[in-house]
């Protein structure tokens, strides 16, 4: 990786492999500690969707799919509150994740089924293939395939500003650098310092959508990161207690949410 791509090295998607399930038995496999880019997941989606045998799923929390080329569904649910996808009666008999690649469990098509587990420490979006043997071995450019996206939301942190003239300041977890927000005359402003994430986005306030242009962060430079400042806009203010959720995140490597307290009058 060349340039500002060097800064985020540490910005790399994770996840682990288990074929253990709830209610078979079955002697767990886990995946060793390799790790890949996200450039080397766009790579491998970018040769993937060459091939006229893949098909194209994203995958959230909660949300069940199926695999259209492989029979059968994944589903992202939580398992003793661990992040996990199961996939079920596939007729497939692979998969592969950044970590490597896996046999389902079953001989018989229609019946295959493997558990993935996922570490949320770093958000994002993470890479898992199943389909046939030329379909893994070739990082989906032959044969027949799914090719999941699997999304891994950030968990939020949160800054309360109790009064009406105030600052707070913390760390970012995952984008590295820090926030600090602060109230004055009605309007909050946030400063972002030293960051890995490169874009600014306003989300939700009390739950609700709030419609927002996408902002870059400006880039100080390549070991600095990426450092701005930005003002909640009036029209997102409701009078009484305001809960923003704003976003910062690298499109494809790592995210931050922040929910944002304050009253306004």
């Amino acid at each position: 990786m060349k340039g500002g791509a060097n800064f985020y090295s540490m910005l790399i998607l994770m996840g682990l492999v288990s074929t253990a399930c709830s209610n078979l038995k079955t002697t767990p496999v886990v995946a060793d500690s390799a790790v890949v880019s996200a450039v080397a997941v766009e790579a491998d989606r970018a040769v993937a969707q060459s091939s006229e045998g893949t098909s194209f799923s994203r995958v959230s929390e909660g949300k069940t799919v199926r695999l259209e080329r492989c029979g059968g569904s994944a589903k992202l649910l939580r398992i003793e509150n661990v992040l996990t996808l199961q996939v079920r009666n596939a007729n497939c008999s692979n998969l592969k994740t950044s970590k490597g690649n896996w046999k389902l469990n079953g001989t018989v098509q229609g019946e295959r089924w493997t558990n993935v587990t996922f570490d949320e420490k770093i958000p994002g979006d993470r890479m898992v293939l199943i389909g046939s043997n030329a379909y893994i071995e070739s990082n989906g450019g032959d044969g027949n395939g799914d090719y999941l996206t699997v999304k891994i939301s950030a968990k939020r942190l949160t800054l309360n500003l109790t009064q009406a003239t105030m600052t707070k300041e913390l760390k970012l977890e995952h984008c590295n650098g820090s926030i600090k927000a602060a109230i004055s005359n009605g309007k909050v402003t946030l400063k972002i310092s030293n960051t890995g994430c490169s874009k600014f986005d306003i989300i939700s306030n009390g739950g609700d959508n709030i419609k927002y242009e996408v902002k870059p962060i400006p880039e100080v430079s390549i070991e600095a990161g990426y450092s701005g400042s930005f003002t909640i806009p009036n029209k997102f203010y409701d009078a009484g207690l305001n809960g923003i959720v704003i976003r910062l995140f690298s499109p494809r490597l790592t995210e931050e949410q922040i929910l944002i307290k304050f009253q306004a009058w």
